[in-house]
């Protein structure tokens, strides 16, 4: 008798760095675009309503979880905590989620002791089921520094890489400690199961350092932290903080966790910083007995236009990306030559002949590109990484 093998999917928002706060007078900077006094019309000026406007239109399935890895706040700004919270939650409600799960971010707690002698102070008291919705799974999260969401199909450990942030020689990087290390590791070792595995935190865990972002505030314990989402084999790590979108792989063997930093909601110090836009994501998770793989697609946000697909090409990060495809590069470009037989082919058509091209990181897509065109003559349009319409050969008379 054949046996079916075990699918499990989950489908994950994820908004981070909202950086919302409440402008005081007109000399208060200009670092968000989402601010608690922002009128909602014109809708497409005001990031959360521009993106309440075409949900309807852009979520075709369930979604289960709305992740936020910190950062709702800016600069430790109360209103603007109480207000972005909100905010997360509105999206939360119209995209119908069980959960929503967020963590701190650096912006989220008054390092510099400005408004209390307690960090927290301010976090603690959002309350409205911020970070978890759950009390107990709270009440670790603040003592601990970490918690582990555990659901049927699904495990989440959520690390608040801020926990060390009590003065203000402590706050530009962030941190776990070895006793947390210990304690992470006693907990999953003593699991056998098949759940899909998640990590969220702020902070990034590997230097991140690319258009001149400095490497200052990566996590202290970082290396090990990856060390042991390899071990446990975990699916995703989602992080925050640094407002440049990008996915990548952990160093280690062929089964090394995926990063994705989600980039910036509504922040306006990355277009200043790095050129890149605001981001809002969809991830469909997927793991098999064998593997686990993603997709994921991404909308922009442009002040006066809204939420559209993002389209930014090389420079951006592309609308729809993936990760999990474990083979070669180079066999991808080998079969897609024997499936382009002549001229152009449809792109839709083509993904169901070389499926796994759908699980490529945005840079593992330049590449596959540039391979193609260079060894035979295939090219996409529009050119890969955005979505391209067709495949295939351009016309070439000396050719017969």
């Amino acid at each position: 008798m054949e046996t079916q093998e075990k699918i499990s999917v989950i489908n994950i928002a994820v908004m981070s760095d909202l950086h919302c706060y409440h402008p005081k007078d007109d000399k208060w900077p200009i670092d968000s675009y989402l601010t608690s006094n922002k009128l909602r019309s014109p809708s497409k000026d005001h990031p959360i309503q521009a993106l309440l406007e075409i949900l309807p239109s852009i979520v075709d399935s369930k979604i289960d979880y709305l992740l936020c890895p910190g950062d709702v706040a800016n600069r430790a700004d109360q209103q603007g905590f109480i207000d972005g919270w909100g905010f997360v939650l509105e999206i939360g409600q119209a995209l119908k989620v069980d959960e929503i799960i967020s963590t701190l971010g650096n912006h989220d707690v008054d390092s510099r002791h400005i408004g209390s002698t307690d960090i927290y102070t301010i976090a603690k008291g959002i309350k409205k089921g911020f970070p978890i919705n759950e009390v107990s799974l709270c009440n670790e999260f603040w003592a601990n520094g970490f918690t582990f969401v555990e659901k049927e199909n699904v495990r989440i450990l959520v690390i608040n890489s801020v926990f060390f942030h009590h003065t203000q020689s402590e706050i530009d990087k962030g941190k776990v400690d070895p006793t947390q290390l210990e304690a992470i590791e006693k907990y999953l070792s003593n699991l056998n199961d098949d759940k899909l595995k998640l990590a969220l935190c702020h902070h990034h865990p590997l230097p991140h350092e690319r258009f001149k972002l400095g490497s200052g505030d990566v996590i202290v314990g970082g290396n090990e932290l990856i060390d042991l989402l390899n071990k446990y084999k975990f699916d995703l790590l989602i992080h925050g903080h640094k407002h440049d979108p990008w996915l990548r792989y952990a160093p280690g063997s062929g089964s090394s966790v995926p990063i994705f930093s989600a980039g910036s909601f509504s922040a306006t110090t990355n277009q200043i910083l790095n050129g890149k836009r605001n981001t809002f994501h969809l991830v469909t998770l997927t793991k098999t007995e064998n593997a686990s793989y993603g997709k994921i697609k991404t909308w922009e946000y442009l002040p006066n236009i809204g939420w559209k697909l993002a389209d930014s090409g090389d420079d951006g990060f592309p609308v729809h990306s993936g990760f999990g495809f474990k083979g070669k590069i180079v066999d991808l470009i080998n079969d897609t030559d024997r499936v382009i037989t002549k001229d152009f082919m449809d792109w839709e058509k083509f993904i169901k002949e070389v499926p796994e091209v759908e699980f490529l990181t945005p840079d593992e897509c330049i590449e596959f590109r540039n391979s193609l065109e260079i060894r035979f003559n295939i090219i996409t349009h529009p050119p890969l990484p955005n979505r391209p319409k067709i495949i295939g050969k351009p016309y070439n008379p000396s050719q017969p």
